[in-house]
């Protein structure tokens, strides 16, 4: 084992926190339930008849109160839990600050402001002219949003069909055009760049949204993550490790994070004994809510396992895990299903079957022909030829 990771210490640590999370969850509860009786008991109604208009007070004060002391104590409970969690993996973000990360500025540059400022009290003084109601003014404020997500959309949508150097075009307009200039990139920017090819820009790009996301202080190791996989292809391996490790450390309950680590082995020709190990250690981890358990990034995992396996001679399971790897992805989710295609051939190519290895190769070289990974399909096609 050529890593610091130690799974073993991981899971107790990812054990102890999900337990002190659902203690304060259990205790907030407690406290909910413990309100709502005190209600009842102290403002019941009378159990006589009274001549007096009688009221349910007990019900009037929950339906007054009860939702706003849940969503208060909802978001202090999770504010205690992510700052408990932000405490554990301090030591891990100050080792990634030491990067020489570019000055990031706010999300939105002045004119974005100021004509969203604009746009928010013109949609409520619209909504109360035309109807003096307020919620046409909160159907109005959405407008720049919709606006926004649209331009995203239309930015990142060339990378679903494999051209990443129009996605990088698009992107580069839309954060040239004044009115945008602050935006913040998106991860289909700096993935774009990852895919092709293009290592100085590329590794500027991921330092970039790595600075984005350490200011946020959220989702700093997929942003990690991905500025070591970038390192890893340029074959920066010694680089490429730390920050591999240092991804899995930040967010160990994120089973892609493993994904990257395991290739770093795999790509060496090094202990794929290790890459099974910290891959089949993903699998048993549960899908974090807020990602889909339906992931490509699952499809790349079983991918790279197979790769693995194949490596340790294991044929069976090389080609059951390929197989699941396989139908769980198609060419709707580029750029991943290029990702999977590649090492598919490289599964095959260390089986032995050079004739299947050369079809995957080739399937990837029509995706991008001049993208990074058709240079590693062109270098490896001339090993199964």
């Amino acid at each position: 084992m050529l890593d610091s990771i130690n799974l073993h210490e991981l899971a107790q640590r990812m054990k102890r926190l999900r337990e002190a999370n659902r203690y304060r969850w259990t205790m907030f509860a407690a406290l909910i339930f413990i309100f709502i009786l005190l209600v009842l008991v102290l403002f019941r109604a009378p159990p006589y008849p009274s001549s007096q208009p009688t009221c349910n007070c007990a019900t009037t004060i929950l339906l007054d109160f009860l939702p706003f002391l849940s969503i208060v104590g909802c978001l202090i409970v999770f504010s205690i839990n992510r700052r408990q969690h932000r405490k554990l993996i301090t030591p891990y973000l100050d080792e990634v600050k030491k990067l020489d990360l570019p000055t990031v500025s706010s999300q939105w540059s002045s004119p974005v402001f100021a004509t969203i400022v604009i746009w928010l009290i013109g949609s409520i003084l619209v909504s109360l002219l035309l109807t003096r109601e307020i919620p046409l003014a909160f159907i109005l404020i959405f407008v720049p949003y919709l606006l926004f997500a649209f331009l995203l959309s239309w930015a990142a949508a060339p990378m679903r069909g494999g051209d990443y150097d129009l996605t990088i075009e698009r992107w580069s307009r839309l954060l040239n055009y004044p009115l945008l200039r602050g935006l913040r990139p998106t991860f289909s920017y700096t993935i774009s760049y990852v895919f092709s090819g293009r290592a100085v820009e590329s590794e500027k790009a991921q330092l970039q949204i790595l600075a984005v996301f350490v200011n946020l202080k959220y989702f700093e190791a997929v942003a990690l993550n991905n500025y070591a996989t970038e390192l890893l292809y340029q074959g920066r391996y010694e680089e490429a490790k730390r920050f591999l490790e240092l991804a899995i450390l930040i967010q160990p309950e994120i089973p892609a994070m493993y994904e990257g680590l395991a290739s770093w082995y795999l790509y060496q020709g090094l202990d794929a004994n290790r890459a099974v190990e910290l891959l089949e250690f993903s699998f048993k981890l549960p899908v974090p809510f807020y990602m889909s358990a339906k992931t490509p990034m699952r499809a790349l995992n079983l991918i790279t396992y197979a790769w693995a396996k194949a490596k340790l001679g294991d044929i069976s399971g090389s080609k059951r895990a390929m197989q699941e790897a396989l139908q769980a992805l198609d060419q709707k989710d580029m750029p991943y299903y290029e990702m999977l295609i590649y090492t598919a051939g490289q599964v095959e190519l260390t089986l032995g079957n050079q004739a299947k290895a050369a079809d995957y190769f080739k399937q990837v070289m029509n995706i991008d022909k001049n993208g990074r990974f058709s240079k590693f399909a062109r270098q490896s096609l001339g090993q199964s030829t």
